[in-house]
């Protein structure tokens, strides 16, 4: 035997963060009635706009803060000398000489020179490196050698190495090889007549091992050196750098601002954004930003126009100041941009997924005018970056955000004989502290998230202050009856998503959000059922 009853069952909990399991008033005054509230949901700004940007002041208003980098320059990703490597290659004349023990057969002073684009460096000091040494001989007796780099200094002493080299035989030559850790050295690369750049001199001088007895030196015989500085990284330079313009141009990915957000418009009422320059180089520089675009979720763009595109600003270099680590005393600018100088506000409005921009750098705009005293300490550099506060002050027109949550009809029917929902409503009942009013709409989803049903609300849920017992929020009770046919989709539904519509205020208000705001709901389904009796 079948009958037609009329079940009120179920809480089903919608949207976003899950709070509490107890039973549920709504309102100070508003008991939920008849029906069997299980389940809470309630959710603050910061749950749909899932953002590290999104911050609280010191009056606990919501507002984004961001900042990001848009170039680096600095010494650590720009400058690393190349490995060098000298082969020198001394042999015997075609007229044999005779040398007695100790006596010195090649005393002679070169040079190296580094291949550094755009410096002219005249002082480094090491922060790590290697000086190696390999050295082959032919010579048939035991040979002293000394390397020595009179510019390369540490604690007042200059770089020395000495080594013998043993005596070859007729059928293999000897070798030795050595190496000096360069840390803490500091370089003069001036040359020897102090009138050279990016260069170091060094001296060799070999002679007959003292013990030796003495040998005559022929054609036949060679003493090769090979000498190789690797892997040197300064912690400090100094010198002349070119001028020269290095361009950069890039994406910022980051922004998950809005990635809860669908269609609709919305206008601020305030922005502050700056475009910063630091320089932390002993240079002179000269920076333009050429184009910030803002990239919307449809891949339309909107360019930032404005007097700071293409504007020349100019940075002075850094000064040597201090005792931190390292002495630099950085240069700053900010330049302001806003709605009183351009389109900023556009650019949020498009509510972008990314930005492109193109930025220059002019190093030293004016030359060489330092008379060599440009330079640069490890972990400094030139920076631009921009910093951006925007205070959740705003007005919406059908601004959409939207989410999805499990549904699962069959687990909460209230009897197992129950067969089929033959129609009935889903009651909304919500307390709002936004300042917005609020349109709910819901979608019926089956297993692979398609809509297979809507469902649409009767009336708004009011902005705070319009409908309850205080300004800070107000109340509202929302129907959604559906028939039959709806009924079958929403007892084979594994999911609901569910979007809000945002509006309001009418200008020229502007409504303010803060961190405590939140929108609290309690779905209950009232439905018709075909319900089967047991026969006993």
């Amino acid at each position: 035997m079948r009958s037609i009853l009329k079940w009120t069952i179920i809480s089903i909990t919608l949207l976003l963060t899950l709070h509490s399991c107890a039973r549920f008033e709504i309102g100070p005054k508003w008991q939920v009635g008849g029906l069997l509230p299980i389940l809470q949901t309630s959710f603050v700004l910061q749950d749909i706009v899932k953002s590290s940007f999104l911050k609280s002041d010191a009056s606990v208003n919501l507002e984004i803060q961001y900042s990001d980098t848009v170039f680096d320059f600095n010494l650590d990703d720009y400058f690393v000398l190349p490995d060098t490597t000298v082969t020198v290659t001394n042999q015997g004349p075609f007229i044999p000489i005779a040398i007695a023990p100790g006596q010195s057969w090649v005393a002679e002073t070169n040079r190296s020179q580094f291949s550094i684009d755009n410096m002219e460096l005249t002082e480094m000091r090491v922060e790590s490196g290697r000086i190696s040494f390999f050295i082959e001989s032919t010579i048939l007796a035991p040979m002293n050698i000394t390397y020595s780099i009179p510019s390369a200094r540490k604690d007042g002493d200059s770089l020395v190495f000495k080594a013998q080299i043993p005596a070859a035989s007729s059928t293999q030559n000897s070798s030795i090889v050595g190496s000096i850790d360069l840390s803490d050295y500091i370089m003069d690369l001036r040359g020897q007549q102090k009138d050279d750049y990016n260069t170091i001199y060094y001296t060799i001088d070999i002679q007959l091992d003292p013990s030796s007895v003495g040998y005559t030196i022929t054609s036949s015989d060679v003493i090769t050196s090979r000498t190789t500085y690797s892997k040197i990284v300064p912690n400090f330079v100094k010198g002349n750098f070119l001028q020269q313009v290095q361009a950069e141009e890039g994406d910022l990915n980051d922004f998950d601002l809005f990635q809860n957000f669908g269609t609709g418009e919305f206008d601020i009422e305030s922005l502050d954004l700056d475009f910063e320059i630091r320089n932390s180089l002993g240079v002179d520089i000269r920076a333009r930003l050429k184009e910030l675009t803002a990239v919307g979720p449809n891949g339309d763009e909107i360019k930032l126009e404005g007097s700071i595109i293409g504007q020349n600003i100019n940075l002075d270099r850094a000064t040597v100041f201090g005792t931190e680590d390292p002495p630099v005393y950085t240069q700053r600018k900010t330049f302001a941009i806003n709605t009183d100088n351009s389109n900023i506000d556009e650019l949020l409005e498009l509510k972008p997924i990314g930005l492109k921009y193109k930025v220059e750098l002019e190093i030293n705009p004016l030359g060489l005018v330092s008379n060599g005293n440009d330079f640069i300490y490890k972990g400094t550099g030139i920076e631009m970056s921009l910093n951006a506060r925007l205070p959740m002050s705003l007005r919406a027109n059908q601004l959409m955000f939207t989410d999805t949550s499990e549904l699962s009809i069959t687990d909460s029917l209230p009897d197992p004989n129950v067969l089929k929902i033959n129609g009935g409503e889903l009651i909304l009942q919500a307390r709002n502290e936004f300042p917005f009013s609020l349109r709910p709409q819901l979608y019926i989803l089956d297993e692979s998230n398609a809509v297979i049903d809507s469902l649409l609300s009767i009336g708004n849920i009011p902005a705070q202050g319009e409908v309850g017992l205080n300004e800070f929020s107000s109340y509202a009770v929302l129907r959604f009856p559906f028939g039959k046919e709806t009924s079958t989709r929403i007892y084979d539904a594994t999911s609901i998503k569910v979007d809000v519509f945002i509006d309001g205020p009418e200008a020229p208000f502007y409504g303010t959000v803060k961190s405590n705001d939140s929108l609290s709901m309690v779905l209950s389904a009232d439905f018709l059922y075909d319900f089967a009796k047991d026969a006993n």
